[in-house]
């Protein structure tokens, strides 16, 4: 999924929303307290710290509001990420002013917003709002310690006091319950992003990206890793090559497209003739691989006639285009006869019985047994 600046701004505006109406749950239940235990001791801290709540609250919907009208005459801009980035600064800084910048929540927020922001934010925008929300609690800090205003007034009691309680602690998880969440769900989505891109990355790397199937380099990585258990543990390899008949003419005359399409038809043709362990892979242009564990010669030319006449009678359907048939050439190898057999000798004499089938007519199986006759 594509975010536009406009979706990840209305994003963190909806965070900002939330967080401010969760804060003000939190000052209703501290006026049903009477404020004490929450560090504010009279109604009229408390009515300043709902006002100031209340405010952010309508700030972050006039953003939710507003920037889906200007995306609607304008063009999606950068600036609407650095609009949102900038007022969730403002709200944490006010959350951080209250409850101290040296307190546990403070170091939550400097720890998890950039972390947050990285997933949904430029890199721009995420380092001038992160050394804003900095300067933020700099400021805070340095205010606090030269007595401008009191440290924290909503965590006034501090945890050397003998006042402190059970009940404060809870009042500063309940605090900084909202930022461990987002912290943690954040952690979890770029968990799961780091491992979707590795995955993909991965598949890149051992797959064709036309057909599907296993690419050149994992396809023989497999044949190598079959043919050493082939040799420490007994049971025979069978290799087949297969190449698509005339398949330069099909793209001069029918057109790229039209060969693209065979080679997808041909792979799925392919598939429904191999039983579960069997591997299937392109090897190279119209030339495909498969790997047979386990299956000797016999079993080995049933399957290669099977997938030969699947081949055959496979048409190919291209818009615009009439459907077209086309066929293939086999060579079959076993390594029962020698299973010292390297990698590179099991390809060269299956190509050499390939080169045997293209010779003798194309369209048929041949064996390495036939390169001695």
């Amino acid at each position: 999924m594509l975010w536009t600046s406009a979706s990840k701004s209305m994003l963190v505006s909806l965070v900002c929303l939330v967080l401010c109406l969760y804060y003000l749950l939190l000052v209703d239940y501290a006026t049903c307290c009477g404020g004490a235990e929450w560090g504010l001791e009279d109604d009229g801290a408390l009515t300043s710290v709902r006002w100031s709540f209340q405010f952010l609250a309508v700030g972050a919907l006039v953003l939710l509001s507003v920037i889906p009208l200007l995306r609607h005459f304008h063009n999606d801009s950068q600036l609407f990420e650095i609009a949102s980035a900038t007022y969730c600064v403002l709200v944490l800084t006010y959350v951080v002013f209250h409850v101290g910048p040296l307190s546990l929540l403070a170091g939550l927020i400097l720890v998890s917003y950039p972390m947050a922001a990285y997933t949904l934010l430029n890199r721009r925008v995420v380092w001038f709002s992160s050394l804003a929300l900095w300067v933020g609690q700099g400021v805070t800090a340095v205010g606090s310690g030269l007595q401008w205003w009191s440290y924290g007034p909503w965590l006034s009691i501090h945890p050397s006091s003998p006042s402190f309680s059970l009940a404060v602690m809870v009042q500063m998880y309940s605090l900084a319950l909202p930022i461990l969440l987002l912290f943690f769900g954040m952690s979890f989505l770029v968990l799961k992003r780091w491992r979707r891109r590795e995955e993909k990355v991965r598949l890149l790397s051992v797959t064709d990206p036309l057909t599907g199937l296993f690419n050149r380099r994992s396809i023989v990585s497999y044949l190598d890793h079959e043919r050493a258990r082939s040799v420490n543990k007994g049971p025979v390899l069978s290799l087949l090559m297969v190449d698509l008949d005339h398949f330069k003419q099909i793209n001069d005359s029918k057109g790229h497209e039209a060969g693209d399409f065979t080679l997808l038809a041909a792979a799925d043709a392919l598939q429904q003739c191999l039983r579960q362990n069997d591997r299937l892979g392109r090897y190279g242009g119209e030339e495909f691989l498969v790997i047979l564990p386990g299956t000797d010669l016999a079993g080995a030319l049933i399957i290669a006639e099977r997938c030969r006449f699947q081949l055959e009678t496979t048409a190919v359907s291209v818009p615009d285009t009439e459907r077209f048939n086309f066929t293939a050439s086999f060579g079959v190898i076993c390594n029962e006869g020698d299973i010292r057999l390297t990698v590179g000798d099991m390809l060269s004499q299956v190509e050499a019985a390939l080169n045997v089938a293209k010779q003798r007519g194309r369209n048929q199986v041949c064996t390495h047994v036939d390169l001695i006759q």
